[in-house]
């Protein structure tokens, strides 16, 4: 009987061992130690069954991660070409690095994996890029770029170290869980040269480095000068004030409110590209050239810079302090000072209606347009 038994299915043999047991006490009995011993056999082999397919959807989910993480890195390659991705494991070592290594100096993308993220800059600031990476890997990231300069390992031992912005992101699993992180490094060195040079002509505003309000315009009406205007996209230009500045400074003191000042200045300039321009120019009040950008890529932007400053109460210095800015928006067309008001006139428009807003330049056009 039981070599007929090993022919049938499964369910079958377990109820055939299972009628020997119950017929344990007629005549069957020898039949009874060899069905509890097939039964054993049986849930031995069902266990493991079960361990080889948990193993194998732990796979198939390792794999489905992989591939997800492959997808999300080509899609940041395609977007920054220029730009390096770095993957990252929690323990901050390089498991990925993309080919725009090359050209940033004289090291292969190859030469980094296993290297450490904070040994690829300046050795006094490792532990800086560590926190940002300890902050991504807990999904604590603050999204902004930071500047770091470049060590030996990113540009090579004979290379100038140079300047680049990191910005950290988590990567996440099916489950939530954070197992490593994604590091984007653009290079800055054209715009810390220019930033010199305005610096030593005297172009800079000294509390938050950026260009000064004479800069800005130089730099508008050099825009202007090399584009046609009725070419499609000179470029645009908006102006930011930052709302209730006044009351903060007469709250918490000027120290408090030149920090607000620093806190925007930063968190602008991390939102735009590297040929925009960011500027202080005047009070409370900044200017954002974006040459070649069209109005609907201007109006991201510029939106992206209110929602990052805006309606957060926020530590700055001793105080807790809730900002909040507004913009105006508008193209660059006729002469510097015809842009500047343009965008000024839209500036206002959000301030009278209600602040923490951005409005666009409103002009004649045609119906359903929004420029």
């Amino acid at each position: 009987m039981m070599r007929v038994a090993r022919f049938l299915p499964d369910l079958d043999f377990v109820l055939l061992c299972l009628a020997l047991i119950a017929g344990g006490a007629s005549a069957a009995d020898r039949s009874v130690p060899v069905a509890l011993a097939a039964l054993v056999v049986l849930a031995g082999s069902g266990l493991a069954r079960g361990r080889r397919l948990q193993r194998a959807r732990r796979e198939s989910a390792a794999a489905e991660q992989e591939l997800l993480e492959t997808r999300a890195i080509a899609r940041l390659l395609g977007e920054n070409a220029s730009e390096i991705v770095l993957r990252t494991d929690a323990s901050g070592m390089i498991t990925y690095a993309s080919p725009a290594v090359a050209q940033h100096g004289r090291i292969k993308p190859e030469a980094l994996l296993g290297a450490s993220l904070p040994s690829l800059f300046n050795a006094t600031k490792a532990d800086d890029v560590a926190r940002l990476h300890d902050l991504a890997i807990h999904g604590k990231s603050d999204g902004q770029w930071h500047e770091f300069r470049a060590g030996a390992a990113l540009r090579g031992p004979d290379a100038d170290g140079g300047w680049f912005e990191l910005r950290v992101h988590p990567l996440i699993d099916e489950a939530g869980g954070h197992h490593g992180a994604v590091a984007i490094l653009r290079n800055i060195d054209e715009r810390k040269t220019f930033e010199q040079r305005l610096a030593e002509a005297g172009l800079t505003d000294p509390l938050t480095g950026l260009a000064n309000r004479r800069a800005f315009i130089a730099m508008l009406q050099h825009c202007l000068d090399g584009q046609a205007q009725d070419a499609p996209n000179v470029g645009c230009i908006a102006m930011f004030d930052l709302d209730h500045f006044k009351q903060i400074n007469d709250q918490f003191g000027q120290e408090v409110g030149d920090r607000v000042l620093v806190l925007f200045a930063g968190l602008a300039r991390a939102q735009v590209r590297g040929e925009d321009m960011v500027a202080r120019v005047g009070g409370e009040m900044f200017g954002v050239l974006l040459p070649q950008a069209s109005p609907e890529q201007a109006e991201a932007v510029c939106q992206r810079i209110l929602s990052t400053f805006s309606d957060q109460a926020r530590v700055v210095g001793n105080a807790i302090v809730r900002t909040s800015a507004s913009g105006g928006v508008a193209r660059m067309a006729r002469s510097a000072d015809a842009a500047m008001r343009a965008a000024e006139i839209a500036l206002y428009t959000a301030k009278a209606k209600g602040r923490d807003r951005l409005e666009l330049e409103t002009r004649k056009r045609s119906p359903g347009a929004r420029w």
